[in-house]
């Protein structure tokens, strides 16, 4: 009984560490998309200074829209990454959540076995206490 009860127990500190896992990437997926919100924004304000300068608009369209395109797959290959990393560990939780159900569900169903034992034998004594009881006052 005692070895469940400390796979509970480290089963339950598991869960924190997934815990924060999942907090942390997560919060990595926020971080990949604010970058990219932010470098969008930052094309928008490009692109309107290239269309109000003509010398602008020669740079932006010379090496600037290539750049764009670049960085923009770089971020969307990372946010991608991110996102996936944050479902492997929500999915990681998920099963140790349920590894510790299932401990749980085994704990719970041995303490009721040992309840019932236990009132079992508590119900054998009292019937022997009360057969002898009966037997005393009959002689």
């Amino acid at each position: 009984m005692r070895g469940l009860e400390t796979l509970i127990r480290v089963k339950r500190w598991e869960i924190d560490g997934l815990r924060r896992t999942v907090a942390e990437a997560e919060s990595l997926v926020a971080r990949r998309q604010e970058e990219a919100a932010r470098f969008e924004i930052a094309v928008v304000r490009e692109q309107q200074q290239a269309r109000a300068d003509e010398v602008g608009a020669y740079g932006y369209a010379a090496g600037y829209a290539s750049a764009v395109i670049a960085t923009r797959a770089d971020l969307s290959r990372a946010l991608a990454a991110a996102e996936s990393h944050a479902a492997e560990a929500r999915d990681r939780l998920a099963e140790a959540y349920a590894e510790l159900k299932r401990f749980e569900i085994v704990q719970e169903a041995r303490e009721k076995r040992a309840q019932l034992a236990e009132q079992r034998r508590e119900t054998i004594q009292l019937d022997e206490l009360g057969i002898e009881l009966h037997r005393r006052r009959s002689n």
